[in-house]
This record gives structure tokens, sequence and C-alpha cells, in this order.
């Protein structure tokens, strides 16, 4: 039984089941001591994390990141799932300008996203997703991260900005696929 989120997140890397390149099942092989909870944003009920952790891979030690949602059950057990996520062997290479590298799923239920921001030299501090409604959601950058989560169903894609210490937009972006 998982009592905190971070048990039940810790859990569900480990126990959950990703799929090989043939569609079967394939176990998961993240090593559990090198789980690291970067940042969260929620309340007592519900919460999403963005967690980064190795993993043996099949070249090799991979290095993780998922974004994961965590909820309380009546019970005060903590179930976890995954929101978006990936890895691979090496380092990601910069783009050489700010940019929000944001993975997530949007539905009736609302919509949750998360991930890394480079800054590249032009201190930004926040980013701002826009649906296409005209409704806003803002979260500071934190750890090189954001997250974004709301109940709200919300109409896609949406504009991303990134902003610098100043207020300034200095990048911008559609992101998420277009609703039908």
């Amino acid at each position: 039984m998982s009592r905190t989120p971070q048990d039940a997140i810790r859990q569900w890397l480990v126990d959950h089941r990703l799929r090989g390149p043939d569609g079967a099942p394939a176990p998961s092989r993240a090593l559990p001591n090198t789980i690291r909870f970067v940042k969260s944003r929620g309340g007592p009920a519900r919460q999403l994390w963005y967690v980064t952790y190795d993993a043996e891979g099949d070249r090799g030690t991979e290095s993780w990141h998922w974004t994961v949602v965590a909820h309380r059950e009546a019970s005060d057990r903590w179930i976890a799932r995954g929101v978006a996520g990936g890895g691979g062997v090496g380092t990601f290479p910069l783009r050489g300008f700010p940019w929000a590298n944001l993975g997530g799923n949007w539905g009736p239920d609302g919509f949750r996203a998360g991930g890394t921001v480079e800054d590249a030299g032009r201190r930004v501090v926040r980013v701002r997703l826009t649906d296409r409604q005209g409704r806003t959601f803002e979260d500071t950058v934190d750890h090189g991260v954001v997250l974004f989560m709301s109940d709200e169903a919300v109409t896609m894609p949406m504009r991303l900005e990134v902003i610098d210490a100043e207020g300034r937009v200095v990048s911008s972006d559609e992101w998420g696929f277009v609703d039908e």
C-alpha cells in the first residue's frame, strides 16, 4: 500500500510495462535507487510530479524522465499513472534557443503536462499555455522543469510562450495536437 505520492510513483515506475518494438509488454528496468523527484504541483488529493531515473537498457544505462500524476483514494492509498515520458542513451542535444519540451495528455477530465525548459542564456522564468478558447495556464521554471495540471477540458492546440525575468516572451510555439 502506498501511503505517499512518492511511494506510489516509485512503485509505478518499477512495475509498469512499456511496449517493446514487437508490441508486447516489456518489463520495467528502472533502477529504484536512482529515482529523483524533481518537481511537483498539486494539492492534498492529487499531485503532478516530474521524475528522472536511470534504467538498464539494451545498450547500457539509459536516462529516463516521466511526468506522473498521483491521486489519493478514499482509503488514503496513493495511486500513480504516467502522463508522458521517455528516455534513451546519451543526452538530448540543446537547441540553442529558449523552448519548452512538453509531454502530456488531455481530454474531458482536464489536462496534465510537464517537461524541461531550455533557457539558452535568456533567464527564462515562466512558461504560459493558452488554449484556443483563451484560457491561460502558467508555471514557473524550477530546476529546469514546468508542470501544468487542470480539471478543465482544454481546446488544442495551445499557444506556448517562454517568458524571461523581465516578462518578455522570448519564444513561442504551438503545443499539442488539434482536437477532432
